[in-house]
């Protein structure tokens, strides 16, 4: 089986790729993120059988769907209404994801 090394992840790359379709939905800065809505990110950026590595900490908050990822390891299933704390230089990787997932 092949291993693959978890992608880098951090603010600066997400401020420097256009994977928004509408600027209202996100802000971004070196500092600061701030995702409205991630129903209109492009999905192409992300991909299951890849393990990322946030650089900086993150709050999810489940809107609706559900998406099953490891964070850290450990396989979790998030629900609507979840909210979860991510801390900084944890990898996550992606398992499944609702068709009608929402992040924010």
């Amino acid at each position: 089986m092949e291993k693959k090394k978890p992608v880098e992840l951090g603010l600066k790359l997400l401020g420097e790729l256009k994977i928004v379709r509408h600027n209202e939905f996100r802000f971004i800065t070196s500092d600061f993120g701030f995702v409205n809505s991630f129903i209109k990110m492009e999905s192409q950026f992300f991909t299951f059988d890849q393990p990322y590595r946030i650089k900086e900490g993150r709050i999810v908050f489940i809107k609706q769907g559900y998406i099953q990822a490891r964070i850290n390891l450990i396989e979790y299933t998030l629900q609507p209404g979840t909210i979860s704390l991510i801390t900084p230089n944890s990898i996550i990787q992606a398992i499944r994801v609702s068709s009608d997932l929402d992040v924010g």
